[in-house]
C-alpha cells in the first residue's frame, strides 16, 4: 500500500469527524422526545451509523394496551396549534355505550386537549375534566349511527383500533375553561362507558424552548469546534 492511499488532507479530516460527531449528536438528541412521547419507533440509520445503535437509546419501552403518541407536547405562550395524535389498541368489542347516540354499540373512546385535576380518571371515580378541543373515535358501525354521520368529531378506527387525528391545542383556550389543573392530551372511554385501560395521560406544557432549538445549538457547537 502505497502512502497517499492513507494520508487524508486536513480539510477530510475535519469533515469525518464532523459528520460523526453531527450523526451522535442527533441519536442523543431524538432519544429523549421520542421516550418523552412513549414512541416505539427506531430511529433511522444515520450516515454510515446503524439503525439498530440509535434505536436501542431511543426506542422506549413497549406499552401493552391502547396508547396514543402525540407529535409535539411544548409550545409557545401564546397562539394555536394543530398536533397531530396516532392512536392504537382502542378495539375492545366489548364496551358497549350506555346512552345515546351510542347505545348498544361500541362505544369508542373520546380523545381530547383539555385542562384536568390530577385525580381526573373516570374508573377512580375522578372529576375536573374541561375539554377545549374533542374528537371521538370510533369502528365504522358506530359512526354509521344517524346522529354521528357527517360529524367532524368522529373519527374511524381500524380493526386494530388504530387512528390518526388533529387535536388544536391553545392556553388561552384551556385557561379559559379552568384556572386550575394539568394541561394535556387526555383518552378515556366515550358513550357512558367507565373502563381504565382506555385511559391515558399525556402532559403538555407551554413557554418551554422546543426541541429543534436545542439541536440547532448542538449543530452550531459542532461547526464550531471542528471548522466549516
Amino acid at each position: 500500500m502505497t502512502d497517499t492511499a492513507v494520508r487524508q488532507s486536513p480539510a477530510r479530516r475535519r469533515a469525518v469527524l464532523a459528520g460523526s460527531a453531527l450523526a451522535l449528536a442527533l441519536g442523543i438528541a431524538a432519544a429523549p422526545g421520542a421516550a418523552a412521547q412513549g414512541s416505539s419507533d427506531a430511529l433511522p440509520a444515520l450516515g454510515g451509523i446503524s439503525s439498530g445503535a440509535l434505536g436501542e437509546v431511543a426506542q422506549a419501552p413497549a406499552v401493552d394496551g391502547p396508547s396514543i403518541t402525540v407529535s409535539q407536547t411544548s409550545f409557545p405562550e401564546e397562539g394555536e396549534f394543530e398536533v397531530t395524535v396516532t392512536g392504537t389498541g382502542f378495539n375492545d368489542p366489548t364496551l358497549l355505550g350506555t346512552r345515546p347516540p351510542v347505545i348498544g354499540l361500541n362505544a369508542g373512546a373520546y380523545v381530547v386537549f383539555g385542562k384536568f385535576a390530577d385525580e381526573w380518571k373516570p374508573s377512580e371515580s375522578g372529576a375536573g375534566r374541561e375539554v377545549v378541543d374533542q374528537k371521538w373515535v370510533m369502528p365504522q358501525a358506530s359512526a354509521d349511527a344517524p346522529m354521528l354521520v357527517g360529524s367532524p368529531q368522529v373519527v374511524v378506527v381500524d380493526e386494530n383500533g388504530d387512528f390518526t387525528t388533529t387535536l388544536t391545542v391553545s392556553k388561552a383556550a384551556a385557561d379559559a375553561e379552568s384556572e386550575t389543573g394539568n394541561y394535556g392530551i387526555y383518552t378515556f372511554a366515550g358513550g357512558g362507558v367507565v373502563h381504565a385501560p382506555y385511559e391515558t395521560e399525556t402532559r403538555i406544557t407551554f413557554g418551554q424552548q422546543s426541541g429543534t432549538g436545542s439541536l440547532a445549538g448542538t449543530i452550531g457547537s459542532i461547526e464550531t469546534l471542528f471548522g466549516s
